[in-house]
């Protein structure tokens, strides 16, 4: 069977890059897999790719029995899918996507949404990582659609675990509740006085970035939250999930996340906002609390870092999840799917 990935891949340093890269690791020692590396850092050059490389799409979707595309429209742009699918006519090979995204961030995203949906249509299968992105696809596309979770590498490392840290890692924007995080520190603090958040993330959002700062500062946070907004090499990015006591995920809204992965990857103890995402991924095995509830969550928080039982149990139960989600048996759904 010939595959080809159209996919960002490292030296690109993107989350997607090194998803591609994790999963095609895998699925080489099953069957080959080629690269169209669609790598690129300007906007304009992404929207004109499609054109620019129009003879490349071409001879794929002739030359091979399985094209499929790691799509994200922020790496890939309006131009692609549409070029795709016109190309496609009269292709030999089968035509599959897995889709990141489900627009809700964007301004009209229904619009967004109805693009894709058109788009989509062409491909002969969908893959996506939880039941709950597949089901807010149109009916017509779940017929279509499968669902593979997001591989996971199993990290059991041991280490010096600072047990009052709080990890919250990932870019910094709104809709990832750093602000609820901030908010919760004053009332655990008054129960944990040594207690530490440590935020790791590059500034998606530079004004809502420069909020989080405020608020550290309003709410006299500076011994109790720690923020690392520059770039963060992997292996210190590494060091910081190790070290860890606890990692906290109080996200407004999501599809699927590599954080978790990671943390599923690393069986560290964690706070999720009660997302139907979230739950589905770790299978009831993390402790939830209501979007944007900043006291909830610092219950949660207290609960956790003074209940050393509960983090013991939790580490367990999500070792097993990471063997479940190996890249690996993520590899062979795949192939079996192709």
């Amino acid at each position: 069977m010939k595959i080809c990935f159209i996919a960002s891949y490292p030296p690109k340093n993107s989350g997607l890059a090194f998803y591609t890269q994790d999963l095609l690791e895998e699925l080489n020692k099953l069957n080959k897999v080629d690269v169209i590396r669609w790598n690129y850092e300007s906007r304009l050059k992404m929207l004109f790719a499609p054109l620019v490389r129009i003879g490349e799409l071409w001879n794929a979707l002739r030359n091979y029995d399985i094209v499929h595309v790691q799509y994200v429209l922020g790496e890939f742009m309006f131009l692609f899918l549409p070029v795709l699918c016109l190309l496609s006519i009269g292709k030999k090979a089968k035509l599959v996507t897995t889709t990141h995204e489900d627009y809700k961030n964007l301004p009209v995203h229904m619009l967004f949404v109805h693009f894709h949906n058109v788009f989509y249509s062409c491909f002969d299968l969908i893959m996506v990582h939880t039941n709950h992105h597949r089901s807010i696809l149109s009916k017509k596309l779940q017929k279509k659609t499968v669902v593979i979770p997001f591989g996971t590498k199993p990290i059991f490392q041991k280490s010096r675990i600072k047990e009052k840290t709080i990890l919250m890692p990932g870019f910094i924007n709104p809709w990832k509740g750093h602000d609820t995080a901030v908010n919760a520190m004053p009332s655990v603090i008054k129960k944990i006085p040594d207690a530490k958040l440590i935020i790791v993330g590059k500034p998606y959002d530079m004004d809502f970035t420069k909020k989080i700062k405020g608020l550290v500062r309003k709410n006299k946070l500076k011994k109790n939250v720690e923020i690392h907004d520059e770039f963060v090499p992997q292996e210190q990015y590494r060091n910081f999930f190790c070290d860890s006591g606890i990692i906290i995920l109080p996200y407004r809204r999501i599809t699927m996340s590599a954080v978790l992965s990671d943390v599923v990857g690393f069986a560290k103890p964690c706070i999720c906002s009660n997302l139907p995402a979230f739950r589905e991924y770790t299978k009831g095995k993390a402790l939830y609390f209501e979007p944007e509830n900043s006291e909830q969550l610092a219950e949660q928080i207290v609960r956790l870092l003074t209940d050393s039982k509960l983090r013991l149990a939790m580490s367990h139960d999500l070792k097993n999840l990471a063997q479940e989600y190996s890249w690996k048996n993520v590899a062979k759904l795949t192939i079996n799917c192709y």
